[in-house]
């Protein structure tokens, strides 16, 4: 019955395709073969002439008033959002994208697994550039990669460049940990999970709203769209450096590295705890395996939810678009969770009881996938699952991670976390593939059962912590 509905489903999707050699149903648009040298040439100039425009109005506005005194985050957070509505855009164009290129399935996977793979190997090279040279540099320098990456894309006429720009859009994406320290720094611990929910949030708007843009705007061609998405990236830029101030802390290099006069300025900000305080490792290790762990095997979307969509089908015969309606739903849920619900649990239960809490509720709800088959149950138990284990284990951790690090390494250690992140997001859906084959249920029982081996680990964490806290109390 399942081969039946999956030769039924790519009989129809093949057919439904032009051949190669034909023209496709997505044109590459843009502009002419011949302009892109103009392009080229345009690019940094008007980069720089709107950097001459935000000085001056920035200018203007520091006459009129004093410096900023509250830390906001909703720059930096619109900027994050905008750089994945940029990534995302093409889980929707990549297709149309491979048949205007006359790529291979194998090539385009390697176009989508090149992306991730730059972005790991940037969030690690980004978050120690940021200790070094400062946040605000690296923060307003990579929005400029994202411009150029884009405008590449726009400006491709064949597989091979267009696969390098996608490179370079990665790897110009490490501005998560960047924002993640800045954010951080200027947040109160009390404060932390909450702040850091939003900006993930935000992330989750992003990778919402890209898909559903791409495919209103796809009857421009693809080269278009990524024109918007240059113009969008720029347009964010300008409104970052404007809102930007240096008195926020973290904005110039790592305390280390401060003079007593740069030192000064951090003084108006709230003081934390730990943060002059050397990392423990053993901690630290502890909580990039709990990520690894549940972006790899736990009953996470990379892992056990990658197979959602191919589930759907075999099970209850859900379409593309019942699915995608599902997928849409999920990220709803997940913005309002991590908006509202993140920082209320953490701050009641703690970072790790709050991802005893995510994956307890994941792997209730995931359970019932197997044991109640039944097409009202999986409507209901996959968004759910999926956005309250995303909302109460990532931004806890993340906070967990930022506590333990020093001024001097937390842009480098929540670098290293993004990467762990990233590299078990890749791993997941691999995993859960080869599981799938064994049985459809597979993925979502091993979920289950890492899942618990993950409550155990940190029911165990919580415990020592707690051991050790009374202990030197006493």
């Amino acid at each position: 019955m399942r081969l039946q509905k999956i030769e039924t489903h790519l009989h129809v999707s093949v057919v439904g395709l032009p051949d190669r050699g034909r023209e496709v149903t997505m044109h590459h648009g843009g502009l002419p073969a011949s302009s892109s040298w103009k392009i080229c040439l345009a690019t940094p100039l008007i980069i720089y002439a709107c950097y001459l425009l935000v000085l001056k109005l920035k200018a203007r506005r520091a006459d009129s008033q004093l410096a900023m005194v509250q830390f906001d985050p909703m720059p930096i957070n619109i900027m994050v959002c905008v750089a994945m509505l940029g990534g995302t855009m093409i889980t929707v164009l990549k297709p149309f994208i491979a048949l205007d290129f006359g790529a291979s399935p194998a090539m385009v996977g390697v176009m989508q697994s090149s992306f991730s793979i730059a972005q790991f190997f940037g969030t690690l090279l980004m978050g120690f550039l940021s200790d070094t040279f400062g946040r605000k540099q690296l923060l307003l320098t990579l929005p400029i990669g994202h411009i150029v990456a884009h405008l590449g894309c726009a400006m491709s006429r064949s597989y091979t460049p267009f696969l390098l720009c996608r490179v370079l859009l990665g790897f110009f994406g490490g501005l998560v940990p960047i924002a993640e320290a800045l954010i951080v720094e200027n947040t109160v611990q009390e404060e932390r999970a909450g702040a850091l929910g939003r900006m993930m949030a935000f992330l989750a708007l992003g990778a919402v709203v890209g898909p559903g843009v791409a495919s209103l705007l796809s009857p421009l061609g693809f080269a278009n769209i990524f024109y918007i998405a240059a113009v969008l990236a720029l347009l964010i830029w300008m409104w970052l450096l404007y809102t930007f101030d240096d008195s926020w802390k973290g904005s110039g290099p790592a305390a280390s590295k401060l003079t007593k006069a740069e030192g000064a300025v951090q003084d108006s900000v709230p003081e934390t705890t730990s943060e002059t305080q050397p990392p423990s490792w053993k901690m630290l290790v502890f909580w990039y395996i709990i990520i690894f762990g549940f972006n790899t095997v736990g009953p996470s979307y990379a892992a056990a939810g990658s197979m959602m969509p191919l589930y759907a089908l075999d099970m209850y015969d859900m379409r593309e678009q019942a699915v995608g309606v599902l997928i849409m739903f999920q990220g709803l849920l997940l913005i309002i969770f991590q908006a509202n619900l993140t920082g209320l649990v953490s701050k009641q239960i703690g970072n790790i009881g709050s991802c005893i809490v995510g994956l307890a509720v994941a792997c209730v709800l995931m359970s019932m996938l197997f044991l109640v088959h039944s097409p009202v149950v999986f409507v209901v138990v996959v968004p759910l699952s999926m956005a309250a284990a995303s909302a109460l284990i990532d931004p806890p951790s993340c906070a967990a991670v930022a506590r333990l690090a020093s001024d001097e390494t937390r842009g480098s250690l929540l670098g290293i976390y993004q990467a762990f992140r990233s590299l078990g997001a890749g791993l997941g859906p691999l995993i859960s593939g080869v599981l799938y084959e064994v049985t459809l249920d597979l993925p979502f029982q091993a979920g289950v059962a890492a899942g618990l081996v993950l409550i155990a680990a940190l029911g165990t964490a919580q415990a020592l912590t707690r051991s050790e806290t009374s202990s030197q109390s006493s």
